[in-house]
């Protein structure tokens, strides 16, 4: 999709790459220095405008194999609640068991790693200690092992500098 501003011609990612994208960035954030409201604001500002352009089956589908069927729910319960998100008639599920565990952490402002002016390495071990204080979020939310998740950064960190892109 393209959308016309002044002289230029912008590309337009599709609705379903928005709700990929924001999934998947929002867990990384949420399970390395915690989701932060901006990141909630982005979902309800999608969802509002459009939700009725997104394949919810494939959506679904791909939260379920990547185990961010929980995380989505839970994101979704809080735009609800705090935010006012209808989601009336779209194939999304919200969950509230874990939304007030999910708010409290989002307000904490002691997790935040990149806006810390640390060193680099100093960003590593609050990352590593960050998914060690929370492994709640592995357990309840993720449902995924956090060792397994660190192997794979630590090993991506050594091995993978310069990721490319398979064929």
């Amino acid at each position: 999709m393209s959308h016309r501003l002044a002289c230029s011609v912008l590309e337009i990612p599709s609705s379903d790459f928005n709700v990929l994208f924001l999934t998947a960035h929002g867990m990384s954030h949420f399970l390395s220095e915690g989701l932060k409201l901006r990141h909630l604001c982005d979902w309800v500002c999608l969802l509002q405008e459009r939700s009725g352009e997104i394949n919810w089956q494939m959506i679904n589908e791909w939260t379920k194999q990547m185990a961010y069927d929980c995380f989505v729910a839970t994101m979704t319960a809080l735009a609800v609640s705090h935010l006012g998100l209808s989601v009336v008639g779209a194939e999304l599920q919200t969950d509230n068991r874990y939304a007030d565990r999910v708010l409290a952490d989002m307000l904490r402002i002691d997790l935040s790693i990149f806006n810390s002016g640390k060193s680099r390495m100093a960003q590593r071990w609050m990352m590593v200690r960050n998914r060690f204080s929370a492994i709640w979020k592995y357990r309840l939310i993720y449902r995924r092992s956090l060792m397994v998740d660190l192997a794979r950064a630590i090993y991506a960190f050594f091995f993978e500098r310069k990721p490319k892109l398979a064929k």
